[in-house]
């Protein structure tokens, strides 16, 4: 099967990509969450991704990092149209630059990124034609087959680190304005807001993270909208807390929020040599390169793992089964958990200045318990640390955990994604689903990454 691999830099979308990059602000059409509480780069969905800049440029500036695309739902094609639009609006992107304002604004706002990173940060420019390629794979022999599209992205892990949420973000856009499109915004206000009041009489602290598999950015500005116009009438101890995506949080004067990003754990694994080194190294680069008294969110539920590269399976292979062996474990699953709370319980100091913990996969009532347990084992006031839920969260899901946060003593907030923002209908009345994608580290100097997870799909290897 033939692959086309074009570069197109004079297109007649010349007008149809500014929409998805406005000539304005950075981070406009890119925002996503920031690293450390948060923010991201620029302003958009990953906290994560700025403060997981600012880590990598302060520990490993010299490492080069290679990132795999994965469209997990095999039959989403795209038409040829939108694979030159998408390269097109990835072409541009290198004409994004921080504004002053937004440096400013960054600076007062996010008061662990240094001025030197910020610095930095209004130097960075995107490049695209050095560190991205994209090949699109027809379907079928037929020319104007539809196809898939695949993405490689290679170079500076500090220069591409920022690519994952913006890539995905606008081919998110691109799929559902030029290929299925039988959706529309009818009543996205009115079912944002009535989400929002649910989570809010719940008393529910919840967050905005849905920028990488948002609908669109107008989607998302939609539902912030309602989001605020919501807390405004509900009285509740409940609250937005925040966005992920730092633009948004710019324009509506909100918190830009986030936790740490799985690439910094999966890049953990690579260059220590056991599971508690993994989670002892990213606790304490973490804390090293933030200014704050008090630190992010410790991430559980993924860990990352040098593994060689015809024999992932052998992951940590001995010291999981002599947890097992030991008796202390049924299943590497639960090796995993035991391992990660002797990691977490090994250092009170540490754990006390770790705001708390975030679960990324896996069954959230039971890691409750656990985090209830991990906490008064250190003598830790379960009441002083937050548990933030992200996993595919709904507002039933959202209520349900609440519910149980309040019966164990738990301070809990909620990073709400794709329900909130990726949440439509067909003109038939079925679901319009959102794009099942990720973008993950693949390798690091050449070395395999993977990550592993209690949900087998969010697992992966080079």
């Amino acid at each position: 099967m033939s692959r086309l691999k074009t570069v197109y830099l004079v297109s007649p979308y010349r007008q149809q990509w500014q929409h998805y990059l406005s000539p304005g602000p950075f981070w406009t059409q890119t925002c996503t969450r920031l690293a450390t509480f948060p923010c991201y780069h620029s302003t958009h969905d990953k906290e994560q991704q700025l403060t997981m800049q600012q880590a990598v440029l302060h520990h490993f500036p010299d490492k080069q990092a290679t990132y795999k695309f994965t469209l997990r739902d095999k039959s989403a094609l795209f038409t040829r149209q939108a694979f030159r639009l998408f390269q097109e609006t990835v072409n541009n992107f290198g004409r994004l630059a921080l504004t002053d304002e937004e440096h400013s604004w960054l600076a007062t706002s996010c008061p662990y990124l240094t001025a030197e990173y910020l610095i930095s940060l209004r130097n960075f420019r995107f490049r695209p034609q050095e560190q991205v390629v994209l090949t699109f794979v027809p379907a079928t022999a037929a020319y104007d087959s539809a196809g898939h599209i695949e993405i490689d992205i290679s170079g500076l892990w500090a220069d591409t680190i920022f690519w994952e949420v913006p890539l995905m973000a606008c081919l998110s856009e691109i799929y559902f304005t030029h290929v299925v499109t039988d959706w529309s915004y009818e009543g996205q206000k009115e079912l944002a807001y009535d989400k929002a009041t649910a989570l809010l009489r719940a008393d529910c602290v919840f967050s905005e993270f849905g920028t990488r598999r948002r609908r669109s950015f107008a989607t998302q500005d939609i539902v912030l909208k309602s989001l605020i116009k919501a807390t405004e009438d509900v009285k509740s101890n409940g609250k937005l807390a925040g966005t992920s995506n730092v633009y948004l949080a710019y324009k509506y004067n909100l918190v830009p929020v986030g936790t740490i990003a799985q690439c910094r754990v999966v890049y953990g694994g690579q260059v220590s040599v056991d599971l508690i080194s993994v989670l002892n190294f990213n606790l304490q680069v973490g804390r090293s390169t933030q200014r704050l008294p008090r630190c992010q969110l410790g991430r559980h539920g993924s860990v990352g793992n040098r593994v060689p590269k015809r024999a992932p399976h052998r992951f940590d292979r001995y010291l999981l089964e002599r947890r097992i062996l030991q008796g202390n474990a049924t299943d590497r699953r639960e090796a995993i958990e035991l391992i990660f709370n002797e990691s977490y319980s090994s250092n009170t100091e540490r754990a006390i200045r770790w705001q708390g913990l975030r679960q990324d996969s896996g069954d959230p009532f039971a890691f409750g318990i656990k985090a209830k347990d991990a906490f008064e084992s250190l003598n830790i006031d379960p009441r002083s640390k937050t548990v933030i839920y992200s996993d595919g969260l709904s507002v039933d899901k959202s209520l349900r955990l609440k519910e149980q946060a309040n019966e164990l003593g738990l301070n809990v907030s909620f990073g709400i994604g794709t329900f909130l923002t990726n949440d439509f209908k067909s003109a038939s009345g079925g679901p319009s689903k959102a794009l099942n994608m990720v973008i993950k580290l693949s390798t690091i100097d050449g070395k395999p990454c993977v990550k592993i997870s209690d949900d087998l799909t969010k697992a992966g290897s080079s």
